[in-house]
């Protein structure tokens, strides 16, 4: 390279030969070393296009919330008056109509770009009726026009719906529960039963749209939640409980005697649930309202299992266990508790004035039937009337020796009238006022072996005269003889009962020395027996000769 020189062209010189001067390149190396950091403090700005979608359905979801955080790397932050600073920038939106939003004018430095290239972005995409969705490119991939997609998933919850009775508050197992919901267009179905704490879980059950769930069992109304399925959300109790209203309805039952099948009025019927009597009734008494010995208790639970107890004096208890519903659908003549009567033993009183009388011979008729053996009253005027239902109508005829009969105080009275009333029991005998005695024959003695005592008169006992139509009579061991006046009448009917002791039994007519022997039964005999006799005396004499240990009776009834 020579000196330099001034070029000039001329049209005559055909070729040139032109020489460059070398440049100092170090020169330029130090130019190019002092521009640079002036170069990595350039700015640069981007836009950043992200739109949201549904994850299933693809479509784009409008008003959701966009969060996007970068890291911003400088050289030098002339804000700061720092050198190598990071800041951690976010910027947030919502989504149009679109399902798109732009962060504009997202700036970072050449710097950043050069020397964090790899520096990724965090992006969350977010809507109230969707899941959370992240996404972290890297943030210098984002590129303007360029969509980034998020992709949102339904928000959806495991929720528990809890079954109750609305009375008692307590849960219902096995209690079927339905829900269906539309969330977005999309139909879901849930179906299942509770279980024993009445708690059902319906998954994945949405947290936006509208809903419905129904709670139903036998025996309960059907109870419905409805509505924005957002209420839902959040405690169990009462947002997700279905209260149930329990089917009630009336009892209604009836009290019979189980031997005569009639209605029992007044008796007290008790219902028992859970082991508690929840309701006491009586059974009707009048026939108006209801039937006579039927009850009714209000308002029972058909599911529940009931005990209906039946109770009344002078009757063995009774109850019956079942389902209120069962009970309650049976035919009339099914709802029937029966209460079997228990035989009563009562204690009465023959009284001579205020005191007890003993020896009384007291007939006791059951229901016009009579008894084949009295009672005797002891020592203080007692005796026993045992076996006799409350129900049964009894009749006492008290009878003895010098005493006027009394068959009126005890005449065809209820005896359960009788087991409660103890004034009622005593049977008053008055004293018999003394009769003209009859002609008195003389003592001889007997012989009962003999068959043809015509001639042998018979001892007359220290006592008045019985009428013939009087109160039966008995006895026992040893020899009885009594003296009837028979009156105008011609003849007479006996009947006899010497029981399971053979006794023998002689009649005459006539008293004294002079009767005349109209029957004898020559041996002792046993059991029942009667005969029609005719006599022209005003007089009958009967003999009866009692074994040991024996008792006997015998009625006379003259025509």
């Amino acid at each position: 390279m020579g000196e330099d020189k001034d070029f000039t062209y001329t049209e005559q010189t055909t070729e040139y030969v032109i020489h460059l001067r070398r440049r100092n390149r170090k020169k330029l190396l130090w130019l190019l070393l002092l521009l640079l950091p002036l170069l990595l403090l350039i700015k640069c700005s981007k836009d950043v296009h992200i739109e949201t979608v549904d994850i299933f359905e693809k479509k784009l979801l409008p008003d959701t919330y966009v969060e996007m955080t970068y890291l911003d790397k400088q050289l030098f932050n002339f804000k700061k008056s720092e050198f190598f600073s990071s800041d951690t920038i976010i910027v947030r939106g919502s989504t149009d109509e679109n399902g798109l939003i732009v962060f504009e004018d997202i700036s970072y430095t050449l710097y950043s770009r050069i020397i964090f290239a790899g520096t990724r972005a965090n992006i969350l995409a977010t809507n109230d009726c969707y899941m959370v969705d992240s996404l972290m490119p890297t943030f210098h991939s984002l590129k303007n026009e360029k969509k980034l997609t998020a992709e949102l998933a339904n928000r959806t919850y495991e929720y528990e719906f809890f079954v109750t009775d609305m009375d008692d508050e307590q849960p219902i197992p096995n209690a079927d529960v339905t829900a269906s919901g539309k969330s977005y267009d999309k139909e879901n179905n849930w179906n299942g039963k509770t279980d024993p704490a009445g708690l059902i879980p319906l998954q994945d059950f949405p947290y936006c749209g509208e809903v419905t769930v129904i709670a139903r069992c036998y025996g309960y109304e059907n109870d419905t939640i409805k509505g924005d399925a957002r209420l839902l959300y959040g405690d169990i109790d009462p947002k997700r409980k279905l209260e149930l209203v329990p089917v009630k309805k009336m009892i209604k039952f009836v009290v019979r005697d189980l031997n005569t099948n009639e209605p029992i009025p007044n008796a007290t019927a008790n219902l028992v649930i859970d082991g508690k009597v929840v309701q006491t009734v009586k059974t009707n008494v009048n026939g108006y309202a209801s039937v006579v010995g039927e009850g009714e208790f209000a308002s029972v639970h058909i599911i529940k299992e009931i005990t209906i107890e039946a109770q009344k004096p002078f009757y063995n208890d009774t109850s019956v266990t079942t389902i209120a519903d069962n009970f309650i659908k049976l035919d009339d003549d099914k709802r029937v508790l029966y209460l079997r009567a228990t035989l009563q033993d009562v204690e009465f009183r023959d009284t001579d004035g205020a005191s007890g009388l003993a020896g009384v011979t007291n007939t006791i008729t059951v229901n016009g039937v009579a008894r084949p053996t009295p009672e005797y009253s002891n020592a203080n005027g007692k005796f026993m009337v045992a076996g006799v239902l409350a129900t049964d109508k009894v009749s006492i005829a008290a009878t003895k020796t010098g005493y006027i009969p009394n068959n009126t105080t005890i005449s065809n009275k209820l005896f359960g009238d009788l087991v409660t009333a103890n004034s009622k029991r005593d049977i008053p005998l008055a004293i018999r006022k003394a009769e003209p005695d009859p002609p008195t024959p003389p003592v001889v003695v007997v012989d009962d072996d003999d068959e043809t005592e015509d001639e042998v008169p018979d001892e007359i006992p220290d006592a008045p005269v019985v009428p013939c139509d009087a109160p039966q009579e008995s006895g026992g061991e040893g020899v009885t003889i009594k003296v009837h006046s028979v009156g105008k009448a011609t003849s007479f009917v006996i009947k006899w009962d010497m029981y399971s002791v053979p006794d023998q039994l002689i009649i005459y007519c006539g008293t004294g020395a002079s009767k005349k022997q109209l029957y004898n039964t020559k041996k002792p005999v046993s059991g029942t027996g009667q005969a029609t006799l005719k006599c022209s005396s005003n007089y009958i004499t009967i003999k009866v000769i009692g074994s040991d240990n024996t008792q006997w009776q015998y009625q006379m009834e003259c025509k």
